[in-house]
């Protein structure tokens, strides 16, 4: 597994469905940012509700992200955005779950030594695809992931900085971009562009990764073996 075959897939996979990726990642936003923005102005109970809703959008655009990519794998559109969200959101509570784990252990690990945070990232980099297209729950999600992983760690680690390198620098264009406007109205907007335009070029990634290892653990299984879906 070449990480840069990887990337480049991703690449034209988000280049050519492009429009249906962001309608997607901004239909959830959009509402997302505007439910966070009512629940504040009702103080500390709206901030935290506000919090609750930041995550389930969050979950639910990873999983329809990853529902998007399973679609357009025959170079086609078959779902609609409606249809795709419908059909990621049962994994919603799972993959916050796993959103859970994955952040608190990859920040402990960062706090402590830096490298051990990197290499947890890394084997759990497929956590969020295990969830949604073998429909596994959260631990067995964690458990897949890092079998999967750990015989192309190296690989799948290029993948991850060279998918974190490109939604730095996207990020950081934006931000220099909308920086002439208010805060508020700056910060809005990159939020929307963040999390609606470049945050699902990562579940893209991670998905064509996901796809790519089980192919290779599907190529080393002795014949016959039954392997785990």
């Amino acid at each position: 597994m070449q990480p840069t075959a990887v990337i480049g897939s991703a690449v034209k996979i988000y280049g050519a469905h492009w429009q249906h990726l962001v309608s997607i990642g901004l239909a959830i936003f959009v509402f997302v940012a505007v439910g966070v923005g009512l629940l504040s102005l009702l103080g500390a109970v709206g901030a935290l509700l506000g919090v609750i809703v930041l995550f389930l959008g969050q979950a639910l655009l990873v999983g329809s992200i990853v529902k998007a990519v399973e679609d357009v794998q025959d170079g086609r559109i078959d779902f609609s955005i409606g249809e795709t969200v419908a059909a990621a959101r049962p994994y919603i509570l799972p993959l916050i779950g796993a959103g859970i784990i994955v952040g608190i252990g990859v920040a402990i690990g960062l706090v402590l030594l830096i490298a051990p945070g990197i290499a947890l990232a890394t084997v759990w980099f497929v956590v969020f695809p295990s969830i949604v297209l073998e429909k596994r729950g959260v631990f067995d999600a964690l458990g897949r992931s890092w079998s999967l992983v750990v015989r192309n760690f190296w690989q799948t680690l290029g993948v991850l900085l060279l998918t974190f390198l490109i939604v730095i620098v996207a990020t950081i264009i934006i931000g220099i971009i909308l920086s002439p406007l208010p805060n508020f109205v700056g910060g809005l907007l990159s939020s929307l562009i963040v999390n609606g335009i470049i945050g699902p070029f990562w579940a893209v990634a991670a998905v064509l990764t996901f796809f790519r290892l089980r192919a290779l653990e599907a190529e080393a299984a002795p014949a016959g073996e039954s392997l785990s879906h």
